[in-house]
């Protein structure tokens, strides 16, 4: 229905600037409910501040050979969880879809 992103840290890569984003899914009844609701109740881009946008906007560039190093060790993170005999169930991709199902990524 809703995605919702802290930019902040993750795409920002820094803590020079504060942002994040929300991605609605209007095929559904909640989403549409919410983008209504955003319409209403929410200005667009309301509190981004011109100097948060820059900071984000220079940092971003590269944003795709930080986010792999972050997934490699989300993943090996996720194994060493997945064998911890403390662990009874990790939410972990990986773990929970079956091989065929499609995570939505491009591998």
């Amino acid at each position: 229905d809703v995605v919702r992103t802290s930019l902040t840290k993750l795409f920002n890569g820094r803590g020079d600037a504060m942002a994040g984003s929300v991605i609605v899914n209007t095929q559904t009844q909640i989403g549409r409910w919410m983008k209504d609701d955003l319409k209403v109740n929410h200005v667009q881009n309301e509190g981004l501040w011109k100097g948060d946008a820059m900071a984000v906007y220079a940092n971003s560039v590269d944003f795709l050979q930080r986010s792999s190093k972050i997934n490699e060790t989300a993943e090996k993170l996720a194994d060493w969880l997945n064998d911890h005999e403390d662990v009874a169930m990790l939410y972990y991709p990986k773990y929970t879809m079956d091989s065929d199902e499609d995570c939505g990524g491009d591998g």
